[in-house]
């Protein structure tokens, strides 16, 4: 993608198949199809501290969607982070609806 910019929806046939995927035929024409881009995309940053309030370095943070039922192998509803050298840690962009964080 260009820049910051994440995928919104894809559409074919005017239904949203971002998530469910299209299924092409052999030997059928495909037209119809729309990508929506969008450089709102949702980040979830923290910083993860021990008992004694220094930064902590051993930590994953998993982002995922309330829906569970997006809560699939390949999902973009599913996003792992792992910490950097300041022990701040990011997961990536994610689509709306992905509040849940946990540590661990």
């Amino acid at each position: 993608m260009p820049g910051a910019f994440v995928i919104r929806s894809v559409r074919y046939d005017g239904q949203d198949v971002t998530d469910t995927g299209i299924d092409f035929k052999p030997d059928t024409e495909i037209r119809d199809i729309e990508v929506e881009l969008t450089n709102q995309a949702t980040t979830v940053t923290g910083a993860v501290t021990d008992p004694k309030g220094q930064p902590s370095k051993d930590f994953s943070v998993v982002v995922f969607s309330q829906d569970r039922d997006l809560w699939t192998p390949t999902s973009r509803h599913i996003a792992l982070g792992r910490p950097d050298q300041e022990g701040t840690g990011q997961p990536g962009s994610h689509p709306p609806g992905c509040a849940q964080v946990n540590k661990s």
